[in-house]
């Protein structure tokens, strides 16, 4: 008897076709966006996120951040400060307006991005070293919108780079003297200079008492190496072991160093954890010591 073969079944014996279903893209779109939170007296008509795209706008100096790149910012109302509402999360930079804020007991709430605050004073202000506060002095909250504006630019086009020395072309009501700028760059508060000869600057901004860009860059990395790490797990399908945990590893790696391998300095580190919880769930984590931004030089002449 002739055994019958149908067309293609000893291709479908030998090799299993898998459809893995695709993933979305990655978006991190909210590290481009700003938030300003204004404080009112009344209760507002309007008690939700308002997006502003006119740049003529009269709203509460939202007009910097058209000046300066955007071309929306979030506009928020509230009589008293409440960052509990998840929609905070749609803005990695929202700026605090017209609030007097108690460095003791103020709450981030489930905000994750970089809170700006502004103070018209040069006093000390424990905030200044808490990850991802930017406390800045003077300007009516003006710098603040433009700090935050420029960070958000900053990630749209990836630069990466501090600010630092940037020209303030929008007059600001209360730019530093001599003596305020050694008491605020000690305090680490930001602050712009006024310079006869070179204008106002952005003379220090720091976030968390470390380089601006850092809170966003470790934003975006970790967003990023979670993705890498679900497409590979979707991709894969990896059973825990050792030898797919290193690709895993070489995997992130690659990525950080193409795309990242710029910033690194002194070297880089990659750790995969593995985590033993019923499931198996593999951390990543890429540590790298950030350039330091140099905000004063101290030079020595020696006359002979």
């Amino acid at each position: 008897m002739t055994e019958q073969i149908t067309k293609g079944s000893i291709l479908d014996y030998v090799t299993k076709t898998i459809i893995d279903t695709p993933l979305p893209s990655l978006d991190i779109s909210e590290l481009g966006k700003v938030l300003v939170i204004k404080k009112v007296e009344t209760a507002p008509i309007n008690t939700d996120i308002q997006i502003i795209t006119d740049p003529e706008t009269q709203l509460d100096n939202l007009r910097l951040a058209f000046q300066y790149g955007l071309n929306s910012v979030g506009y928020l109302e509230q009589v008293d400060l409440d960052l509990s509402s998840s929609a905070l999360n749609d803005y990695f930079s929202i700026v605090l307006s017209g609030f007097t804020i108690d460095p003791i007991t103020f709450d981030k709430g489930v905000v994750n991005g970089v809170i700006y605050i502004n103070q018209n004073s040069t006093n000390e202000n424990i905030l200044t070293k808490q990850k991802n506060i930017s406390v800045t002095f003077g300007g009516d909250d003006k710098l603040s919108i433009i700090q935050a504006t420029l960070y958000a630019i900053n990630m749209q086009t990836s630069n990466y780079r501090d600010l630092q020395y940037v020209e303030i072309t929008t007059p600001l009501d209360n730019p530093a003297n001599i003596g305020e700028a050694e008491i605020l760059k000690e305090r680490e508060i930001n602050f712009v200079y006024n310079d006869l000869q070179y204008g106002k600057r952005l003379a220090l901004s720091l976030i968390g008492g470390v380089s601006g860009y850092k809170s966003y860059l470790d934003y975006k990395l970790t967003k990023e190496l979670k993705y890498n790490h679900f497409s590979f797990a979707n991709s894969q399908k990896p059973y825990n072991s050792r030898t797919l945990k290193t690709l895993l590893e070489k995997d992130q790696e690659a990525f950080v160093i193409a795309n990242y391998g710029n910033l690194i300095n002194q070297g880089a580190s990659y750790l995969i954890n593995n985590k033993d919880v019923g499931l198996q769930t593999w951390d990543c984590e890429a540590n790298w010591k950030f350039p330091e931004a140099i905000w004063f030089f101290n030079l020595k002449v020696k006359v002979e």
